[in-house]
């Protein structure tokens, strides 16, 4: 099982394939219609400002055996590559950690969210928001499992990355 940040044109149909997968996947649990064809032109134009280094941010593939088997995306926002300014200090986005459904439960989730973490607080961020549904059990696991003191706010979370 391995991590390992994506290379922009070598590695794109691979993770939007799986990036398209986490959205029909999310779309579907919360009765939202599956992702259209302009949701993944964003997340394109996201993969490719933060593969090619124009956004601050990062795409990381989880690998068991060889198989692409997961997905994490985060870095700043879109425009003009804004990211929030918040009592933590300078704050990113984590758009989501998506692992194959067999292989939830081998850790390759904790490994993708503890090398983003990892990734932006060497970048500068101080802490990330995610959004976690708060029916899905298993990410909330692997979240709690990793961060010492997450703070929620609906369905926010805050994220120091100082402590994974």
């Amino acid at each position: 099982m391995k991590v390992t940040v994506a290379q922009a044109l070598h590695d794109r149909p691979i993770f939007l394939q799986m990036w398209k997968q986490f959205l029909a996947e999310t779309f579907s649990l919360t009765g939202l219609n599956p992702p259209s064809d302009h949701n993944m032109s964003e997340f394109t134009k996201l993969y490719n400002a933060y593969t090619l280094g124009s956004l601050h941010g990062s795409c990381l593939l989880g690998w068991v055996n060889d198989e692409p088997s997961g997905v994490v995306l985060w870095g700043e926002d879109f425009p003009g590559g804004l990211h929030l300014e918040t009592t933590s200090g300078r704050t990113t986005i984590l758009w989501g950690v998506y692992v194959t459904p067999q292989h939830r439960g081998s850790l390759l989730a904790h490994r993708l969210l503890r090398k983003a973490i990892q990734e932006a607080h060497r970048m500068g961020f101080n802490a990330a928001v995610t959004y976690i549904h708060p029916d899905n059990e298993d990410s909330l696991r692997v979240l709690n499992g990793l961060i010492r003191e997450p703070t929620m706010t609906g369905m926010a979370y805050h994220i120091p990355l100082g402590s994974a």
